[in-house]
């Protein structure tokens, strides 16, 4: 089953519970019979347009005020994001992803994912060779309490070791593999 989304906001997204509802409302025009379809099936929204910066930035506001726990925010806003900087990329080259960062993102509501997505935008410049925007140097993109992406204590020390400096020198710590994907 298939639900137009703005398309403002991510190609593909697939959605499950207890995510379902939050999607619904934050991406399919909180219609009533999207709340319906997804309220016992998954539902995939596709949409046209590629995510920017800014429009990440929007849907981690709108979860964040919605209650939405932080993995949920990391998962389909940040990790969005980054798959869609890799689409973008393979299809239009660097040039072309690196403007999806271009314009700088509205704060979200919460600065750990403020600065997780500074962390993001200066990775990807430095993994593919491009210069960081001026945004990613605002220091108001760092979080003073640390913000470790994963729920499991016992990989803390892992993201200490792993995270890669964009995000360590902003307070945010990842495993390798929270960057890797299929």
């Amino acid at each position: 089953m298939w639900l137009e989304a703005p398309r403002a906001f991510p190609r593909r997204m697939i959605a499950s519970a207890p995510m379902s509802r939050l999607v619904c409302k934050a991406w399919a025009g909180r219609t009533a019979a999207a709340l319906a379809m997804v309220a016992s099936e998954s539902a995939v929204v596709e949409t046209a347009e590629t995510v920017t910066v800014s429009d990440a930035a929007g849907v981690a506001a709108n979860m964040i005020a919605a209650g939405e726990p932080l993995k949920n925010v990391w998962r389909y806003a940040i990790v969005q994001l980054l798959d869609d900087y890799r689409s973008v990329r393979g299809r239009d080259g660097v040039a072309g992803a690196a403007a999806l960062f271009t314009r700088p993102p509205a704060p979200v509501g919460d600065v750990r994912v403020d600065a997780a997505l500074a962390a993001l935008a200066e990775y990807l410049a430095r993994a593919d060779g491009w210069t960081p925007p001026d945004w990613v140097r605002d220091p108001d993109r760092a979080t003073p309490q640390w913000w470790f992406v994963t729920d499991w204590t016992g990989l803390q020390p892992k993201a200490l070791v792993e995270s890669p400096m964009s995000f360590r020198k902003r307070g945010v710590f990842i495993t390798d593999d929270a960057l890797a994907r299929a």
